[in-house]
Order: structure tokens, then C-alpha cells, then sequence
């Protein structure tokens, strides 16, 4: 069954690898770059004064956490997937922590999200054991949260784009350091079945009320595949 489910994720990830080549089609895109967010957006648990747009940025401020049961993520800004994206599709966003991430498992980054106990995350993050900033793949199924097994290499930049694509219910992630650059692969994720229609969006989280720290994001983009 293991070797059934390898061999099942190395075709799909060719598959993936090939649309990565070609530019797909934008199906959305959010600048950050009016004096409101675009039409769509819904913010989970709003905190007003843990988020600002300013300069064409999005800045989010990183309380609270959805790991398990906890769920007291503030701020988390979601939308629909657009009906177009046909169930293949990536989305992107470039990310700026400009205070260096320092916490416990404080994180930015993308969201998929079905509900608090359901998700996916792929997030510039702070990772203890190691004492280092990395890009993880993290996700929860019925209130288990895991991390993907792969993890990419320690960085000491402050800016990365990511990227998370969805065929269906394989996610890969990518990142890279500017545009100017390939993505990366860092790993790939089956997660089950669910009747429930999903939302994206961006995530900052896992620092206490009493530090202040924030995530700068640009250029949100939902492109289909």
C-alpha cells in the first residue's frame, strides 16, 4: 500500500511539475494596493486592530493559533475558490516578516481551510527544535495537526513567495526567494476526502498578545491549471 501511494504521488507531482512550466491563467488577483480589500474576502475571528493595509501591503498581526484545539487564530482572511479553478489550481503570495519570526511556531503564509479542525497551511515559520525560520507544509484532519515530512532548508532572508498547488486532494508546495528565481519543490500531502467546499486565504499566528509582531503580504494570486 506505502509503495502504491509513492508511486501514486511521483506521477501526480510529474503531472504538477509540467503545469508549473507553462503560466497558467489568473483567476484572481489582490494586489493590496486600495484603501480596502477587494470583494470576497471575509476575515475569521476579526481582530480590527491586528490588521492594516498601508502602501500597497497587508500587514497581520501573529495571535492566536488553529493547532488542534486551540483555535483562537485571529485574523485569518478567506475567500472562495473560484468556481473556474475546476478543482486545479495554486495560489501564491509573497511574504515579508520584517521583525524576523521569533516565537514558539509563529508562522505567515497560505491557507486552505475547511474549518478549524481542517486545513492546510503552507507558512514561513519559526521551528524550535532547531531554533531556525523555515517553509512548512502543515496540515489538520479531524483536529490532528501534522507537518509534512519534508521541510525546507534553513533561510535567513526575510522575503519569499509561496506557492500551494491543489489538484483535487494532492497539495504541493513551492517556494523561491524573488521572482526572479525557479520555484522550489519542498513536498506534497494527500488530505481526505470532505464534502464541505474549502476556502483560501493568508494565516499569521502563534505569538502571545504580549509581542507585538507582524507579516507583511503582497501580491495574493488564485491561478488555475
Amino acid at each position: 500500500m506505502v509503495k502504491v501511494v509513492v508511486i501514486v504521488l511521483a506521477c501526480l507531482d510529474f503531472l504538477i511539475a509540467g503545469s508549473l512550466k507553462a503560466i497558467g491563467d489568473e483567476l484572481f488577483t489582490e494586489g493590496f494596493d486600495k484603501n480596502t480589500i477587494a470583494s470576497g474576502w471575509s476575515w475569521l475571528r476579526e481582530n480590527p486592530e491586528g490588521w492594516s493595509l498601508s502602501k500597497g501591503k497587508l500587514k497581520i498581526r501573529t495571535n492566536g493559533s488553529l493547532w488542534e484545539t486551540q483555535n483562537t487564530q485571529q485574523n485569518v482572511l478567506l475567500r472562495d475558490v473560484p468556481a473556474e479553478s475546476a478543482d486545479a489550481f495554486a495560489i501564491e503570495v509573497t511574504v515579508n516578516s520584517r521583525l524576523k519570526l521569533s516565537q514558539r511556531y509563529e508562522h505567515g503564509g497560505l491557507i486552505w481551510y475547511l474549518d478549524d479542525d481542517n486545513w492546510v497551511t503552507l507558512t514561513q515559520l519559526n521551528h524550535v527544535q532547531d531554533k531556525t525560520q523555515k517553509i512548512m507544509l502543515v496540515y489538520e484532519t479531524s483536529g490532528l495537526g501534522r507537518a509534512s515530512d519534508s521541510r525546507a532548508e534553513p533561510f535567513n532572508f526575510d522575503q519569499v513567495d509561496l506557492r500551494l498547488v491543489i489538484r483535487n486532494r494532492l497539495f504541493t508546495a513551492h517556494y523561491r526567494k524573488s521572482a526572479k528565481e525557479a520555484w522550489k519543490k519542498l513536498g506534497s500531502i494527500i488530505f481526505p476526502q470532505s464534502d464541505k467546499s474549502p476556502r483560501i486565504g493568508l494565516i499569521a499566528g502563534d505569538c502571545p498578545d504580549t509581542v507585538e509582531h507582524w507579516v507583511v503580504f503582497d501580491n495574493f494570486i488564485v491561478e488555475r491549471i
